[in-house]
């Protein structure tokens, strides 16, 4: 081999080298680059896991509340039925000293008009509105405003029409 081939070849070992070189920094930019790559990713998993964390506390938290705010709704709620039970009582005591100040002779007669009360009431109840006279209708008709509130009910609606009938004959 000549001399100047000995320098090609020298000089393409050189080239090479450089070559490699730059190969060996470019891979170790890369590589590098491949680790910051995963600490970005750690620390964006790190902070997604401890954003996670916070609002799981933020949700027991918000649990606990709501948790502590059914609680005093059930203790408003029975004490609200303690004061129901209470007052339903009372009246029942009012009721019960009532019937005691009634003297006896009192409490006979009373029981018989009760009784009459009663049965008239019970016989006029029984009818069908088709049998009642214009004062029976009149008198159901004031009835059913009172304790209905009104004439919206399909009763007092019957009511009415037997009225008209009855008016026009």
């Amino acid at each position: 081999m000549s001399d100047k081939e000995k320098e090609v070849k020298e000089t393409k070992k050189e080239s090479e080298n450089e070559s490699g070189l730059e190969k060996e920094s470019e891979n170790t930019a890369d590589v590098k680059a491949e680790k910051e790559d995963k600490k970005d990713k750690k620390d964006l998993e790190e902070e997604s896991q401890v954003n996670k964390k916070d609002e799981l506390q933020k949700d027991s938290e918000s649990d606990k509340k709501k948790g502590e705010n059914v609680k005093e709704q059930q203790t408003e709620q029975k004490e609200k039925q303690d004061e129901k039970e209470k007052q339903s009582e009372d009246t029942k005591q009012k009721k019960e000293e009532k019937e005691q100040e009634v003297s006896p002779d009192e409490d006979k007669k009373s029981f018989k008009e009760e009784k009459t009360s009663d049965e008239s009431d019970q016989a006029k109840r029984k009818r069908k509105i088709n049998q009642l006279t214009l004062k029976e209708i009149n008198k159901k008709i004031e009835g059913v405003k009172e304790k209905m509130g009104g004439m919206d009910s399909k009763y007092a609606k019957q009511l009415l029409h037997r009225k008209k009938i009855l008016e026009i004959k």
